[in-house]
């Protein structure tokens, strides 16, 4: 089982079932989530497991963005935040890796 470690404000809202995407670059661990796994979101000690019902990889975040829901990334936000949100979590070499949407649901 794969831990993702998330942010708290991030880790709070896949606890409340709010969140149900999380998007990351396609570094080799998260390039090899698969649909039918399950994860382990991590903050602290604490830990939420979930599986995985899609994967998605999109090139560019602006793709990602007008595809996705907004307010399964990002409970509240409409796309030009999730857009700005992403780019400021992730430097420009990152971002040309290339995105994984992790569509998930509590386990």
């Amino acid at each position: 089982m794969k831990n993702i470690r998330v942010k708290r404000k991030y880790f709070s809202l896949i606890a409340s079932g709010a969140k149900d995407r999380e998007v990351r670059t396609r570094l080799p661990l998260f390039d090899a989530v698969t649909a039918g796994e399950t994860l382990r979101f991590v903050c602290g000690k604490e830990r939420i497991p979930a599986r995985v019902h899609a994967v998605r990889r999109y090139r560019r975040l602006l793709c990602l963005v007008l595809r996705e829901p907004a307010g399964r990334i990002l409970p509240g936000a409409k796309r030009p935040q999730v857009y700005r949100t992403i780019r400021a979590i992730y430097p420009r070499e990152k971002r040309a890796l290339g995105f994984v949407v992790i569509e998930f649901e509590l386990a």
